[in-house]
């Protein structure tokens, strides 16, 4: 990944030039891989000069610089910096807060980091208003009738993160509610309701539906590499 990045983002800067969205972009993701790989300074070195460069030619309240400085700001915790993080956090709250009041700015991520960040000094009162931020965020776009399988697909897998029981049920429910709606079931939705049904101590459930689910598929079908992996991890003899 981190080989078709560099070449995107060389192409992006002799294309476009060093300071075009797309690049900034491009450089933007980089420093996103390289975070999730443990290469903290070079994640940090290219969000910091993409969201530098983003608050010079975009603006702070853009979109794409908003988006990156939450970036910057998870590498920045990843890096051993929370009390950094937390400054980007709010700083990017501060500057957003029309996007984010109109619902076009996407914050559940950094409400989640926020609410690790803490729980972590031992503000359980300071987490939990984070985390009931971000619920309220997730299941308010999952909430109309017709909200689309990949909205509620996202609603279920953001509640799952958190680690909280009641979050887990909301979770399972909102997957039970996905499948419900499909006329041909999609074995990776049976994937996700095995893992909201794990959440929530249900593991004979989840391992019913798994073992349904990859009998469903041939033996060559990509699929069934997830469906076995979460497989792997039900409890044995529950």
């Amino acid at each position: 990944a981190r080989e078709v990045l560099d070449e995107a983002l060389a192409l992006c800067v002799e294309e476009l030039g060093d300071a075009h969205a797309l690049t900034l972009h491009a450089m933007s993701v980089l420093g996103s891989v390289a975070s999730q790989l443990g290469a903290h300074e070079l994640a940090l070195e290219n969000l910091r000069s993409s969201y530098e460069q983003a608050v010079e030619v975009l603006g702070p309240g853009h979109n794409q610089t908003l988006n990156t400085q939450q970036g910057l700001a998870l590498a920045t915790y990843e890096a051993g910096d929370p009390d950094g993080a937390l400054r980007l956090i709010e700083a990017a709250f501060e500057a957003g807060a029309e996007r984010i009041a109109e619902g076009v700015l996407e914050i559940s991520d950094s409400l989640a980091l926020l609410a690790r960040i803490r729980r972590e000094r031992g503000d359980a009162e300071g987490a939990e208003e984070a985390l009931a931020r971000r619920r309220g965020r997730v299941l308010g776009r999952a909430a109309p009738e017709d909200a689309t399988w990949v909205s509620l697909v996202r609603a279920a897998e953001l509640l799952l993160e958190t680690g909280a029981e009641d979050d887990a049920e909301q979770a399972l429910g909102i997957a039970q509610r996905l499948i419900d709606q499909q006329s041909t079931l999609r074995p990776l939705h049976q994937e996700l309701l095995a893992r909201c049904q794990l959440a929530c101590g249900r593991a004979d459930d989840a391992r019913q539906v798994l073992e349904r689910a990859l009998a469903e598929l041939p033996a060559d079908d990509p699929r069934r590499a997830t469906l076995a992996a979460t497989l792997a991890t039900v409890p044995v003899g529950s």
